[in-house]
């Protein structure tokens, strides 16, 4: 009963996309990949298009949003994701959640990801500390020392790379920078 109701809601979209504008066809094809959205060169394999002329063609069609990395979402699965990501962020409350588990608890693609953060940081929806998350409004009272110390030890890590340092380089560089705990 399954496959024959995928086989039919299939059949259907085939029709529909056979009868439509290269617009709509285009428009189709990005809204059937949901919130995972699909790069224009893979989009214009599938249509056997340039990516350039996928770019033009976007452009033209309202309901679709470019990400960084030449990605292209629909509106409604981009507006998804951002209330998706919102609301694990208030589910996780004031502790938050670090980037990577949250990408992983969403199931989003680095571009669709990334562009979701920037957004619901930038409208201040989320506030970011290192690699923690949190819905705003929703962080810990800290002391302004307590959070001087934070930025301290963050700026620590990234000036690391990925491996974090040691606790005895990182109390050095802390004290070379005159931040008291």
């Amino acid at each position: 009963p399954l496959i024959q109701t995928r086989r039919a809601v299939t059949q259907k979209w085939l029709e529909r996309l056979a009868q439509a504008a290269p617009a709509q066809q285009l428009e189709l094809r990005v809204q059937r990949r949901g919130v995972d959205g699909i790069r224009t060169d893979a989009l214009g394999r599938e249509m056997g298009l340039k990516a350039e002329a996928v770019r033009e063609i976007a452009g033209s069609v309202g309901e679709l949003i470019m990400l960084p990395g030449e990605v292209l979402i629909s509106r409604e699965a981009y507006s998804t994701a951002v209330d998706s990501a919102l609301a694990r962020l208030k589910n996780a409350g004031p502790q938050g959640v670090k980037r990577a588990v949250l990408q992983s608890q969403l199931g989003l693609k680095d571009a669709v990801f990334g562009s979701v953060i920037d957004r619901i940081i930038a409208t201040g929806d989320a506030n970011i500390r290192g690699e923690l998350l949190t819905i705003a409004g929703a962080a810990p009272a800290i002391s302004g020392q307590d959070a001087r110390m934070l930025d301290a030890v963050s700026a620590a890590y990234r000036s690391a790379g990925l491996a974090p340092t040691s606790v005895r380089e990182a109390a050095q560089q802390l004290l070379a920078e005159g931040v008291d705990g």
